[in-house]
């Protein structure tokens, strides 16, 4: 079998090759920021995210889980076990939904949509629901609720 050798490489096979190889790279460069961007959420989907696992620990009664989603500014202050002896006992929550999301800067505000069944002991209660909006402020590089003292 002959094999054929080009001794002399032409200046268009050099651009071609030049032009071939910046193109893949480029072609790679795309699709890297694309899977990025596909990848990566907003501030929006990043604070409903970590709301709603607050609520969702909230209605199951998974009280640490909830309290750890306070900012770590208001945990330095106020226990987990002082923190819920403010939760009153007169409404069992039921569901609850985060509804919208809306951020700034650094402080998100938070529509949420509760669930709960008023506690009476002689007789029971519909379920009511109920709107309202907390906010959600960037501390230590993660969204946390914001809670005053």
């Amino acid at each position: 079998m002959i094999s054929v050798q080009p001794t002399h490489v032409t200046p268009r096979f050099k651009a071609a090759r030049w032009n071939g190889m910046l193109c893949a790279f480029v072609a790679a460069a795309a699709l890297s920021a694309c899977a990025h961007v596909a990848t990566s959420a907003t501030t929006e989907e990043i604070v409903h995210d970590r709301a709603q696992t607050r609520w969702n620990a909230q209605v199951a009664g998974d009280w640490e889980k909830a309290y750890s989603l306070f900012a770590p500014s208001y945990r330095a202050v106020v226990s987990s076990d002082a923190h819920r002896a403010r939760l009153g006992a007169a409404a069992k929550l039921t569901e609850a939904e985060v509804t919208n999301v809306v951020c700034e800067a650094e402080v998100c505000t938070v529509r949420v949509r509760l669930g709960f069944a008023p506690v009476l002991k002689s007789r029971a209660l519909p379920v009511e629901s109920t709107h309202f909006e907390e906010r959600w402020v960037l501390e230590e590089g993660h969204w946390w609720l914001f809670q005053g003292l």
